[in-house]
């Protein structure tokens, strides 16, 4: 899913640059601030195929697993324990007490979030590189590079810190979210702080890279305007 959004982004954000019409669309003032409408677009595409993929792998997961007269059922139940190499039953053990379809809903609250980290990064990387193979590739090297860190823990506070401004730890506890699955992150709520936390710091590095890009077509643009001028009055001459 995460693919795609990227992806979706990256198509649209790059399409002047691969049709070689930046000169046409910066020309205007709205044609300078396209990639702020492009942006959001792109992000509501790849929210809506994420969506349509997210639908039929859980519809299909749904109809081979029925779960009839479960979803009040608590989620630390025996009905929906977990049978380990032991033999003994587990149940999840969530930090607040919560049913099957409360759980659900926070579920996709929390894949929603990791979207969204996703699309802010990209569209950071976008802004600031302006070219969608080399945007692309940062981004999976910067993923490789955050779940590396990921895996690194020790029990000090400035490790919570740094694995609270890593997003890809939600990758890593995915299959037990809203429950102790972490040394580290063995609190309530542990989810959203990550989310909330890393999206501030993304907001504020998508903010600086669209300023710089802004900054930068304004000078291209004047540097443009000066040797036209130039061309014109020697043509004069």
């Amino acid at each position: 899913m995460c693919l795609l959004l990227a992806l979706s982004i990256l198509f649209i954000m790059d399409y002047e640059r691969l049709q070689k019409t930046n000169d046409l669309v910066d020309a205007t003032r709205t044609g300078k601030r396209i990639m702020d409408y492009k942006a959001f677009t792109g992000t509501l595409s790849g929210i809506l195929f994420s969506a349509i993929l997210c639908s039929v792998t859980w519809i299909y997961f749904f109809y081979c697993v029925s779960f009839k007269g479960l979803w009040n059922v608590s989620v630390a139940s025996t009905l929906v324990a977990e049978k380990r190499y032991s033999g003994w039953f587990y149940p999840f053990v969530t930090f607040f007490k919560m049913t099957q379809i409360q759980y659900l809903i926070l579920t996709l609250t929390v894949y929603l979030g990791i979207i969204l980290l996703i699309a802010l990064a990209t569209i950071a990387i976008q802004f600031l590189l302006g070219n969608s193979y080399f945007s692309f590739a940062i981004l999976i090297l910067l993923n490789m590079a955050l779940f590396l860190g990921a895996y690194y823990s020790n029990v000090t506070f400035m490790n919570v810190i740094l694995r609270l401004l890593n997003p890809t730890n939600l990758y890593i506890t995915s299959g037990a979210w809203f429950m102790e699955n972490d040394i580290t992150l063995s609190f309530a709520g542990n989810e959203f702080w990550i989310i909330g936390v890393t999206g501030v710091w993304m907001i504020w590095c998508v903010k600086i890279a669209r300023n710089f890009k802004l900054y930068d077509r304004n000078v291209s643009s004047i540097h443009k305007n000066i040797k036209k001028d130039r061309c014109t009055k020697n043509e004069f001459h």
